[in-house]
């Protein structure tokens, strides 16, 4: 293990049964022109070969630290990693996806130069499979945020909502430990779509930040992922955690901050409902309009909760 003063960034890796993938990933971080890093690998409870892989590339470059779980979740992974992390920054790098080689050293350059509490940059879509996903995946701001300038959290959030670029996706963050630890940010075990409350709170909190005008990150798109599985009553509860969540930072926010979560849950839960719920068989559309005329009637349009009932029946594939 690298000694605290020496490791300007954890890369924190959570790792569950991605055995084709997982070697690259890896790779792409040992392969940093930033030398001063950890790779800390959760294994998150995998069941095929992914343990192994990790175990050899672990003998190749010390600099990787394997920690062993139960399967909890992408969340516990990540937490269990923080927990681990003796660097300066944090960097959250999913298993099947891969960072360019100075994807660690230009941030941590800018950080430093901006005493920033994260940067974020953008990302390009590899997708080998040919995977169904739709026009939903932008990792492009570049018309909208400027580079190098260095805003306020909330600036750079209302800048990505008000022009429905905002993407929540953790992988385009780099972030000071220490602004982690002090505003006692985590992931919320036990529901997927996690990044939508982190990175939102992350944003809302921060004082400094910068964006990178670069695509540094490469994110994979496959079969069998949790961004391209059907949709079921998890989504469903994992967006509605989400909602649930941010209700309740808005007891403790600035007017300013209220302001910006009501905006960006009537985008998410407008979002899901019109283009993901609708998907949902016809009892679990029906839960889901009650659930939101009871608790979300605010941030959901009645012309979202028509589609929810009626796309269906007009949609014939």
């Amino acid at each position: 293990m690298m000694n605290d003063n020496d490791c300007k960034v954890s890369v924190i890796i959570p790792v569950y049964n991605t055995e084709d993938y997982v070697r690259q990933s890896v790779l792409s971080a040992c392969n940093q022109t930033l030398n001063e890093i950890e790779i800390i690998c959760v294994n998150d409870g995998s069941t095929d070969n992914s343990l192994e892989v990790l175990a050899e590339l672990a003998k190749e470059d010390k600099r990787i630290q394997i920690i062993e779980k139960t399967n909890s979740g992408q969340s516990d992974a990540r937490n269990t990693g923080i927990k681990y992390a003796s660097g300066k920054y944090l960097y959250f790098l999913d298993s099947d996806d891969v960072i360019d080689n100075d994807t660690l050293e230009e941030c941590y350059i800018v950080c430093e130069r901006d005493n920033d509490d994260f940067v974020t940059f953008d990302s390009d879509i590899y997708n080998p499979e040919n995977v169904p996903v739709g026009n939903s995946l932008r990792y492009d701001r570049s018309s909208t945020l400027q580079k190098n300038r260095i805003y306020r959290g909330i600036d750079a959030f209302n800048l990505q909502i008000s022009h429905y670029v905002y993407t929540p996706s953790v992988p385009l963050l780099f972030i000071r430990t220490s602004f982690i630890k002090s505003h006692h940010l985590s992931f919320f075990s036990g529901i997927i779509h996690e990044d939508q409350l982190f990175t939102t709170l992350l944003y809302l909190k921060s004082e400094r930040m910068t964006y990178i005008q670069r695509q540094l990150f490469h994110r994979r798109i496959r079969s069998d992922s949790t961004m391209t599985k059907k949709i079921s009553w998890k989504n469903v509860v994992g967006y509605f955690t989400v909602a649930d969540e941010l209700n309740k930072e808005k007891e403790i926010s600035s007017k300013e901050q209220v302001t910006a979560i009501d905006m960006h849950l009537s985008q998410i839960l407008n979002a899901f409902i019109r283009w993901e719920a609708y998907k949902l068989c016809l009892k679990q559309r029906l839960k889901v309009f009650y659930i939101c005329l009871l608790r979300y009637k605010k941030h959901v349009t009645s012309r979202s909760l028509l589609y929810l009932l009626v796309k269906p029946l007009l949609k014939r594939d």
